[in-house]
C-alpha cells in the first residue's frame, strides 16, 4: 500500500516515537489491494514538528509583546514555548515530556484516513471481480459443466448451473438464465496497525453493502454496473482519537471471453465523507512567560478537536487470465494491473466545547492530500465443482502477488490554525510530517465456497486476507446472493 486508507509516546505517556503523524500503508488484497505511495523524510515527526517550533515560536514572541495575538494564538506561543530547545542545547536535550508533547500537537489521524481510503474501496473492487469469474463460467461459482464427466470440454453460458446432469451425455441447463443477472454482495472487514517509529497504531472494523446487474451482449461479452455504500471506523492506539469514514462507489464493469481467456474490466468513482476527532493528552513544565506559572507550574493539555472532510476518488483495473478445466476442477492464472487515485479535501480542526484552557488553540490545518498507487497482481484461482441433489457447490482458493510501482515521495503539510495572522508568522507556521516507507510487495489469499441452485440462483461466502506485511493486519470476509434472468 502506499500511504496507508490519503497518513514517542501516545497520549499520555513517556516514551519517544509513538504518537505521530502517520501514513498507514494500505496493503490490499485480491482484486484491488492497493499500495499508497509514501515518503521516507530523514526527520522524526518530533523534529518535524520541533523545526516548525523553533522557527514560530520566537515570532510569535514578538508578536505577544507587541500585544497582537489573539488567546488562542497566545495558548499556541505558551504551548510552543515549553517544548522549544533551550539556548547552548540540541533536540536531543528535549525531555520526554516535551517529546510528547511535540507528539501530541501533531495528528495520527491521517494514517487512519489512508487506511479507511482503501479499506472502502476494497470490497467494491473485489464483489466485481468475483461476479465476472461467474459471468464467464469459470472459477467462483459460474462452472457450467457436465458432472457425470461424459464430456471432455465444459459448456459455457454466462449463468449458474441450474440442474444437474442427466441422461447418458449428461445435460447442463442455463439457457433460459443467460441474458441479464443481479447480484447483492454484503461485506464486512477487521484489521489492526502496528506503532512504528514514525506512525502510531490503531484497530479498524468495516462494513458495506454492493448490488449489481450486467447483461450479455453478445455470447462472450458482458457490461454491468455496480454501486455500493460503506462504512468504516478506527479507533488510535492509547485513547488518541478516532475516524469515523463513509462512501460510495460507482463502478462500470465488463469481462469478454473467447473459449478458455478472457479479458476484464472495471472502472470506478467513489466519494467519501471523513468525521475526525483528535485528542491531546500531555503534562510539561509550564512556559514562565504564561500567567498562569504562579499558581500551576504544570501545563496540563487534555483537549479534543474535531475535523471532517471529504474525498473524491478513481480507480481503473483492466486483468486478464486463462481458465484450465480438468475433469471437475477448474484452475485459472490471472494478472492485472490497477490503478488508483484520491484526493482528500483539507480541512481546519476545531475544538470540541469552549473552553480557554491549556492547548485549547492547538487546533491543526491540515493540506490537500493526493495519494495514487500504480500496481500489478499475478496469481491463480483453483476451485472443484462437486454435484450434490440440491445444487453444485464449488469450493477454492486463491493466491496473488502484489507489487507497487508508485514510489513518489508525498510529503503531508499542515500548520497551526491559531499560528498568527502576521505575514512573518504565516511564513515559518509550516509542518512537513514524514511518512512511513512503502511495502513494495505483499500477497493476497483468499478461501471460499460457491453454490449454484435451480432456477438461476447462486450464493457465495468469501474469507480474505494479507500475507507480507510489515505493519498491517486485514481480515476480510464477504457474502452474496446472484440471480440471472
Amino acid at each position: 500500500m502506499n500511504r496507508y486508507l490519503s497518513d514517542g509516546p501516545l497520549p499520555g505517556k513517556g516514551k519517544r516515537n509513538d504518537f505521530q503523524w502517520r501514513h498507514a500503508l494500505a496493503a490490499s488484497f485480491m482484486a484491488t489491494m492497493l499500495a499508497l505511495p509514501s515518503s521516507a523524510l530523514a526527520d522524526s515527526p518530533e523534529q518535524s514538528i520541533s523545526s516548525t517550533v523553533e522557527k514560530l515560536c520566537p515570532v510569535l514572541a514578538g508578536i505577544n509583546n507587541s500585544g497582537g495575538l489573539t488567546l488562542a494564538e497566545r495558548d499556541v506561543f505558551f504551548r510552543c514555548g515549553e517544548v522549544k530547545i533551550q539556548e547552548g542545547q540540541t533536540f536531543d536535550d528535549l525531555t520526554d515530556e516535551q517529546l510528547n508533547a511535540l507528539n501530541n500537537m501533531t495528528s495520527t489521524q491521517n494514517s487512519a484516513i489512508n487506511t479507511a481510503t482503501v479499506e472502502i474501496a476494497r470490497p467494491q473492487a473485489t464483489a466485481i471481480t468475483g461476479r465476472l469469474a461467474a459471468l464467464r463460467g469459470g472459477g467462483i461459482g459460474g462452472l457450467a459443466t457436465n458432472f457425470d464427466q461424459k464430456e471432455s470440454e465444459p459448456i459455457y453460458y454466462a449463468g449458474p448451473v441450474t440442474s444437474l446432469s442427466a441422461g447418458e451425455g449428461g445435460t447442463t441447463m442455463g439457457a433460459d438464465f443467460d441474458r441479464f443477472g443481479i447480484f447483492l454482495n454484503l461485506s464486512g472487514a477487521t484489521g489492526n496497525k502496528d506503532d512504528t517509529t514514525n506512525e502510531a497504531g490503531f484497530d479498524f472494523s468495516a462494513a458495506g453493502i454492493i448490488a449489481g446487474a450486467d447483461y450479455r451482449l453478445t455470447p462472450g461479452f458482458f457490461l454491468g454496473l455496480a454501486v455500493g455504500y460503506n462504512q468504516l471506523t478506527s479507533d488510535i492506539d492509547d485513547d488518541g482519537g478516532d475516524v469515523d469514514v463513509s462512501g460510495y462507489g460507482v463502478s462500470v464493469y465488463g469481462t469478454y471471453y473467447i473459449e478458455n481467456f478472457y479479458l476484464n474490466g472495471i472502472a470506478t468513482y467513489g466519494r467519501k465523507d471523513y468525521e475526525i476527532q483528535r485528542n491531546v493528552n500531555y503534562s510539561v513544565a509550564r512556559n514562565p512567560n504564561d500567567p498562569a506559572i504562579g499558581t500551576s507550574p504544570t501545563a496540563t493539555v487534555d483537549q479534543e478537536f474535531d475535523g471532517d472532510t471529504e474525498a473524491d476518488e478513481y480507480g481503473f483495473t483492466v486483468g486478464a487470465g486463462y481458465d484450465l478445466f480438468m475433469g471437475g476442477f477448474t484452475v485459472g492464472p490471472y494478472a492485472r494491473l490497477s490503478y488508483f487515485r484520491t484526493d482528500i479535501d483539507g480541512y481546519d480542526e476545531k475544538l470540541k466545547g469552549d473552553n480557554t484552557d491549556d492547548g485549547f488553540g492547538l487546533a491543526l490545518s491540515i493540506d490537500d492530500e493526493e495519494i495514487e498507487s500504480v500496481s500489478s497482481t499475478i496469481g491463480a484461482l483453483a476451485s472443484y465443482a462437486i454435484g450434490s441433489p440440491v445444487g453444485v457447490w464449488s469450493p477454492y482458493v486463491k493466491l496473488d502477488w502484489q507489487h507497487e510501482y508508485q514510489d513518489d515521495g508525498t510529503e503531508l503539510k499542515a500548520g497551526f490554525v491559531n499560528g498568527g495572522t502576521d505575514p512573518s508568522a504565516v511564513a515559518q507556521n509550516s509542518i512537513i510530517i514524514p511518512l512511513d516507507d512503502t511495502d513494495r510487495d505483499f500477497f493476497n489469499l483468499g478461501v471460499g465456497v460457491s453454490a449454484t441452485f435451480p432456477r438461476g440462483f447462486s450464493a457465495f461466502v468469501d474469507y480474505a486476507t494479507v500475507l507480507a506485511l510489515d505493519d498491517l493486519t486485514v481480515h476480510q470476509l464477504v457474502g452474496g446472493l446472484r440471480i440471472e434472468l
